[in-house]
């Protein structure tokens, strides 16, 4: 999306993944929006939406530093799930799923926190943002948890798709394995709780950890040791029918 120079509505500061799925966003429904230059922060938008596709850091010195020289007709929306909403016209849009530029934000579940404004809720609504809605910010355990399923597993995939990839599998077939692993593991325990983990630490294979482990630490020996780690955390979770014990 270009830049535009006359005054539209809404703005985005930001160009990454989340700022080009967000332009994208608005561009599906016809919606004109500025991408603001570098140096924006010096003469800030006065009114509408303004977006703050950033990383946290520079999220956190905006809020702080040119918030308070913006005028009461803006609405400033974050994506950073760690920094908590303190003030009325900021606006916390945390999308707990991994976004891409190329992903359709009009089917990702978004967590909005931040006062019940009734213009904004009606402005998600009418461009077709999915959300919950809290007044305040969650504990420490929300965005932990985003990161626990969400970046932790993007990891782990992608070291096993590394792994079948050197067993001389070709990257369709190891896609549809992993994918398949992962959708059927999920549903287990999606049904069954702790109960439905399954693989060798479940099973107490402990020979089968232990050359699994060996042979991992040839490649990466912190790896190895978070194998042999998350292995002692699934028996555990197994044995007592509960995670965090």
């Amino acid at each position: 999306m270009k830049t535009v120079t006359h005054d539209p509505s809404l703005y985005i500061a930001g160009t990454g993944n989340v700022g080009g799925a967000l332009a994208r966003h608005f561009a599906r429904q016809g919606e004109e929006c500025a991408i603001l230059p570098s140096g924006w922060e010096n003469d800030p938008p006065k009114k509408g939406c303004l977006f703050l596709a950033l990383p946290d850091g520079e999220v956190e010195r905006i809020l702080r530093e040119v918030y308070p020289k913006t005028p009461g007709g803006l609405r400033i929306i974050h994506f950073a799930g760690g920094i908590a909403v303190r003030r009325g016209r900021i606006h916390l849009l945390h999308p707990f799923a991994s976004v891409t530029p190329g992903t359709d934000l009009s089917r990702i579940l978004c967590l909005w926190i931040g006062r019940d404004d009734t213009d904004f809720r009606r402005f998600l609504t009418a461009h077709r943002f999915r959300f919950i809605h809290r007044k305040t910010m969650p504990g420490p355990g929300y965005h932990t948890a985003a990161v626990l399923a969400g970046n932790f597993s993007q990891y782990l995939y992608t070291a096993a798709h590394e792994l079948l990839r050197r067993e001389g599998f070709p990257e369709e077939e190891s896609g549809e394995l992993l994918d398949q692993l992962v959708a059927t593991s999920l549903d287990g325990v999606r049904r069954h709780g702790t109960a439905g983990i399954t693989g060798p630490a479940a099973r107490g294979d402990r020979a089968v950890i232990a050359a699994e482990a060996a042979f991992l630490k040839e490649l990466s020996p912190a790896l190895s040791k978070a194998y042999r780690e998350l292995s002692e955390l699934i028996a555990q979770a197994v044995r007592d029918g509960e995670i965090l014990s």
